[in-house]
């Protein structure tokens, strides 16, 4: 996984085709540190930590549809 920091579709294609071992591209929509401050951390679901990923997720699938973006996207989790 490679992560960028501003969305552009292009751009992640590319990436995605010349970067040999990268499969997925995340980007940045909004963020209180900049990307190049984030670091990532070994970590555990807590049942808390499963609540938050959930109301993320519902969130996500909420305002995808309501936009019809998941209707655009060819992979969509």
């Amino acid at each position: 996984m490679l992560a960028i920091d501003t969305l552009d579709h292009a751009r992640a294609t590319a990436l995605i085709n010349r970067v040999s071992g990268v499969n997925r591209v995340i980007a940045s929509v909004e963020t209180r540190v900049p990307m190049a401050e984030m670091r990532v951390r070994a970590c555990w679901l807590s049942p808390e930590r499963i609540a938050r990923l959930r109301r993320a997720d519902a969130i996500v699938r909420r305002l995808s549809h309501e936009s019809d973006y998941d209707r655009r996207v060819w992979q969509f989790p």
